[in-house]
């Protein structure tokens, strides 16, 4: 499952493609259909294309929803993984304090900050 940012929210989401394995939170119907249960415990049809977001909490897939291609492509398709977001903070972390010998908490506590810097940026609004 692949986190994607924006300036609304931070979400886990997998795109439904009805070749392969279904994402976590789509359930299939012995007619075949395939469908998610929400976090108000309605099941909601989901379509080959969009993506599936899984709720939290409880985070383990029980429950999710659709989101539209159009509509994610519009809050988080330009958005960057939060993983490879944060596997640069780390890496600008450990370059920036390998001359001091920082300990791991301080290591951990740079990478964080740069993280939040990064996001901040992605998720301004761009002025004109």
């Amino acid at each position: 499952m692949s986190k994607f940012v924006s300036k609304y929210a931070e979400i886990e989401a997998n795109q439904f493609l009805k070749r392969g394995e279904c994402p976590l939170g789509v359930r299939t119907k012995e007619d075949g259909t395939h469908y998610v249960v929400t976090a108000q415990g309605q099941e909601v049809v989901v379509h080959e294309g969009e993506w599936i977001a899984i709720e939290d909490p409880p985070g383990d897939g029980t429950r999710a929803y659709p989101i539209a291609p159009d509509v994610f492509e519009k809050r988080w398709g330009s958005c960057q993984y939060t993983d490879d977001l944060m596997s640069a903070s780390r890496y600008v972390a450990v370059q920036c304090l390998a001359p001091f010998r920082a300990d791991d908490q301080a290591l951990l506590n740079a990478t964080k900050m740069i993280y939040n810097l990064v996001i901040a940026q992605l998720t301004e609004p761009v002025k004109k």
